[in-house]
C-alpha cells in the first residue's frame, strides 16, 4: 500500500532573530515508511497524522533565547480501537555561552504542555531542565537535555507522576564522505492501545550516513527502546515491558524534474522486533520499498 506525506515550512531570518514554522501531514498507514516514523504499540494501524511547530530564537550578546510550540494530531481510522491522541506543549529556555569555555553552550528551560488521549484521562506536565551544547570542533558537536517532568492526571481516580527524563546525542563527520549520528532519550505519553496507562520510553539510535560514487547515499540506522507501562488512574494494573529492536538500510540518489522541482528516489529495508512479556504483543516485520520525495 502507499504511503504519502506532505511538509511545508516558512522561516525568516534576520541579523539576530531566527523564526521558523512546520507543518506536516501524514497518511500513516502503519508500515513504517520512515525509520523515526515507526510505532511499536500501532503496528500496521492507519492513521491521519497532522504536526505543527514554531520556533523562535533570539541571539544575545554572550548567548540566546528560544522559544518553541507545537501541537500533535494522529487520528485513527474508525474500528481499530485505538486511542487517537492530541498533543500540546510550549518550550522556552536561556542559553549562555561562559567565558571560560567559548565552545560551550550552558541552558536552563522549561516544557509545559497537555497530552488528551482517548480511553485515558487528560494529562497536564510542567518540566524544568538544565540543558548543555558544546561543539568539540568543526566536525563533532555534543548536546543534552536532562529534565524532572511534574505530570498531573485529572479526574477523581488519576495518579500523578513525577518522571526524570532526557534527550541529546552527538554528531561526527569522520570524513568527507561518512557521518554517524547517535542520539538518545527518555520520556513520558500515554498509551495508544490501553485505558488508564502511561508509558515511559527509554532508547538510543544510531545513523551512520555514506557518500557513494554516482552520487548515492547509503544510510544504515538501528535503534533499541524499553517501554515500560505504568498505571495513570486507580484500579489499573499495569505489568507490560516491551523491548523494541529496529533496523533499516536505505540507498538514494538525487532526482532533478526542473529547475524547481527536485527531490531524490530510494530504495529501502526495514526490520522491526517487538519482544514483550505479554505475547498477544510481540511481532517481527520486515519492510521493502520504494521512496519518492520532491521539493519545490
Amino acid at each position: 500500500p502507499l504511503e504519502h506525506s506532505v511538509v511545508a515550512f516558512l522561516g525568516v531570518n534576520g541579523g539576530r532573530t531566527r523564526m521558523r514554522f512546520d507543518a506536516d501531514y501524514r497518511r500513516n498507514n502503519g508500515n513504517s515508511l520512515q525509520f523515526d516514523g515507526v510505532d511499536r504499540e500501532t503496528q500496521r494501524a492507519q492513521s491521519n497524522d497532522y504536526d505543527f511547530n514554531f520556533n523562535l530564537s533570539r541571539e544575545l550578546a554572550h548567548g540566546s533565547l528560544e522559544f518553541g510550540a507545537g501541537y500533535l494530531l494522529r487520528d485513527f481510522d474508525p474500528g481499530l480501537g485505538l486511542n487517537d491522541g492530541e498533543s500540546v506543549y510550549g518550550d522556552a529556555a536561556w542559553f549562555f555561552n561562559p567565558g571560560f569555555a567559548p565552545k560551550t553552550s550552558l541552558g536552563f528551560g522549561v516544557r509545559a504542555g497537555a497530552d488528551d488521549f482517548d480511553a485515558n484521562f487528560n494529562q497536564n506536565y510542567v518540566t524544568p531542565s538544565f540543558r548543555w551544547r558544546y561543539a568539540l570542533s568543526g566536525k563533532t558537536t555534543l548536546y543534552s537535555n536532562l529534565g524532572y517532568e511534574f505530570r498531573s492526571v485529572d479526574g477523581p481516580t488519576g495518579i500523578d507522576s513525577e518522571n526524570f527524563v532526557y534527550s541529546g546525542g552527538v554528531s561526527w563527520a569522520a570524513s568527507p564522505k561518512t557521518r554517524f549520528d547517535l542520539g538518545y532519550y527518555s520520556s513520558v505519553r500515554p498509551s495508544y492501545t490501553t485505558t488508564g496507562e502511561d508509558v515511559h520510553l527509554s532508547g538510543a539510535n544510531l545513523r551512520i550516513n555514506n557518500r557513494l560514487p554516482g552520487r548515492f547515499q547509503l544510510s544504515t540506522q538501528v535503534g533499541f527502546e524499553n517501554a515500560d507501562y505504568y498505571a495513570s488512574q486507580t484500579g489499573v494494573v499495569s505489568t507490560r515491558d516491551d523491548d523494541f529492536f529496529r533496523f533499516a538500510v536505505d540507498l538514494s540518489h538525487p532526482l532533478v524534474v526542473c529547475e524547481k522541482l527536485r527531490g531524490e528516489w530510494g530504495v529501502f529495508y526495514h526490520y522491526n522486533e517487538n519482544n514483550s512479556n505479554i505475547p498477544g504483543v510481540e511481532f517481527q516485520q520486515e519492510i521493502t520499498g520504494v521512496r519518492v520525495g520532491l521539493t519545490y
